[in-house]
């Protein structure tokens, strides 16, 4: 597992080189210059629910270390774009794990992949007087488990988001996102809930911490092509963020 672990960590890795590079030195932003934030981060979840596939139903309860001992691959990041008050993100979360069995013996693979876009606006930005900052967008978020004896089984969801951001003092800040979505569009429902701190390193660079619970709820099909999967995302995460 540890080896897993390590393999893992290679993205903040990546981020804390980058940091490194990073200049303290910004240029000039007006309203109509395009600014950035990529993120590559690791989130360590749980996975608690249940699926069925073609009328079997199968209980997933999968602690984090569980999960981590599983691990084969991931790779996480985000990117943000914004000028004026135009805000435009993308996520991803692609894994690969593999469970050993002892009856039958062998192992079982799942990919799982979540990976969303969305556009939104910024309806405030910190100030003196007003340092809280808040963002509100919508688009599209697609799960994907794939199971080694069903076929590939995607659900997809139109979420609307909220978000706001309250500095703390000149290094720190605590954001607050949220989403809910589905209600028969893609999936019954999903929502996700997603508290985090950042500790600014300097102008270009910062370091977050934080919690995600994700809830998908979603069916398809019947009989033979029946397939179901109501599951919780949650564990905690760490990224590095660098704006450009």
């Amino acid at each position: 597992m540890a080896k897993r672990v390590v393999s893992l960590l290679w993205l903040l890795t990546l981020g804390a080189t980058a940091s490194l590079q990073a200049q303290e030195t910004t240029s000039p932003q007006g309203p109509d210059t395009w600014r950035f934030r990529a993120t590559p981060y690791i989130w360590t979840m749980a996975l608690k629910g249940d699926t069925n596939i073609g009328g079997i139903p199968i209980e997933i309860d999968e602690g984090i270390r569980d999960v981590l001992g599983q691990l084969d691959f991931a790779f996480e990041f985000s990117l943000e774009a914004q000028k004026g008050n135009r805000i435009f993100t993308g996520d991803s979360h692609l894994a690969s794990l593999t469970k050993d069995l002892d009856f039958p013996p062998g192992s079982f693979n799942t990919r799982h992949a979540i990976v969303s876009a969305a556009a939104g606006y910024r309806f405030s930005e910190g100030t003196t007087s007003t340092p809280a900052s808040g963002i509100t967008t919508s688009g599209p978020r697609v799960i994907s488990p794939r199971f080694p004896i069903s076929a590939a089984t995607d659900s997809g969801w139109i979420p609307s988001s909220a978000g706001a951001c309250v500095p703390l003092n000149e290094r720190f800040n605590f954001a607050l996102r949220g989403d809910v979505g589905g209600f028969g569009v893609g999936s019954k429902v999903g929502w996700m809930i997603q508290p985090t701190l950042t500790w600014s390193v300097n102008s270009k660079v910062s370091l977050l911490g934080g919690y995600r619970h994700l809830f998908v709820d979603y069916e398809t099909g019947s009989g033979p092509d029946f397939y179901a999967f109501k599951v919780h995302h949650t564990g905690p995460g760490l990224g590095v963020d660098i704006r450009f």
